[in-house]
């Protein structure tokens, strides 16, 4: 069994977002180690992109340096949705459900990321269920964030009439 130290000098970059990301830490040494085994590091450059929006799901990933640009295509508009940096992760809903991406994610700056493959990334479901859980809690959080956007900008928008 590898000792904490030992995978800190052989895994630095992953043994850090495990023991940063808040999606990991509370997790044990057993499970984190398990996260570390079946991970890779892949190194981003400026502008490199990740996946695109309409691409099949092939991995979850999380950030440990670097700024990644999530965006999407309304047509012939892009939209830049967020920024994550260090300890966000992205991918989780299309791994999870199987459907095609429906953002694009692009590293903003040299980046290195954590990426777990699909199949990686369920057996690891399948032996941590908390992370199930916790993912599942997210991914509800996100879906209700992303309902209560569309309600605000339709509650909101002023509607003129004009008299006759």
């Amino acid at each position: 069994m590898a000792f904490l130290s030992d995978i800190f000098k052989k895994d630095p970059d992953k043994a850090f977002i495990v023991n940063y990301a808040p999606i990991f830490v509370n997790l044990n040494f057993f499970e984190k180690n398990l996260i570390i085994q079946k991970s890779k590091v892949i190194e981003c450059n400026k502008g490199d992109m990740i996946y695109k929006q309409s691409d099949p799901p092939d991995a979850f990933y999380c950030v440990i340096t670097g700024r990644v640009r999530i965006s999407a295509r309304f047509g012939a508009r892009e939209e830049t949705l967020e920024y994550l940096n260090c300890g966000k992760y992205f991918g989780m809903i299309s791994v999870l459900t199987g459907d095609l991406h429906s953002v694009s994610a692009e590293a903003v700056n040299d980046s290195k990321i954590l990426k777990i493959t699909r199949d990686d990334f369920q057996a690891i479901l399948n032996k941590i269920p908390k992370l199930a859980i916790d993912l599942s809690q997210t991914l509800s959080r996100r879906l209700r964030n992303r309902e209560n956007k569309k309600k605000r900008v339709l509650s909101s928008r002023d509607f003129s009439f004009t008299k006759r």
